[in-house]
């Protein structure tokens, strides 16, 4: 069994909450379009349509934006961790690494229940809204990370 270290941990965490961030404008994105199709066309008949795609369009140009960023966003946080992981291992005084590596262990237990509770969070919001992004298909999605046994877990 290989080791986890604090930047493996905190990497599959914020590729968990790029996932939720994703599965929630999925639905932001759907919602929206039927709730606006749905009550302009009713009201309105063919203006209300054209106005309804018009809408939709402007949306879907806003969160394809927010997808971007949120993308981003995560590459960003991605490398910044990846760096500074790099960063500790070259620490040349021993006094300095010693203690590094030492705040990593330390925090490690906490930072491996925000990864169980990201991979919970991310496989609710897939599971939720998740269907609405593929067409009413729901899309079967692991937690990123270890999960225990329910029996480990309890004697834990």
């Amino acid at each position: 069994m290989a080791t986890e270290n604090l930047s493996s941990v905190v990497l599959d965490v914020v590729e968990n909450n790029r996932r939720v961030a994703q599965s929630l404008l999925g639905a932001y994105r759907t919602g929206s379009s039927k709730l606006i199709g749905q009550t302009l066309r009713g009201r309105f008949g063919d203006r209300g349509k054209q106005a309804a795609e018009f809408l939709v369009q402007g949306l879907d140009k806003a969160s394809n934006g927010i997808e971007a960023a949120v993308g981003g966003l995560s590459r960003q946080m991605s490398q910044a961790v990846s760096q500074i992981d790099g960063w500790i291992d070259r620490v040349e005084n021993p006094y300095a690494s010693g203690y590094l590596h030492y705040l990593s262990a330390l925090n490690l237990p906490g930072a491996k229940v925000v990864r169980a509770l990201s991979g919970r969070l991310a496989c609710g919001a897939n599971r939720l809204y998740g269907g609405a992004q593929h067409g009413g298909q729901e899309a079967r999605a692991k937690p990123v990370g270890r999960r225990r046994s329910r029996r480990k877990a309890r004697s834990t």
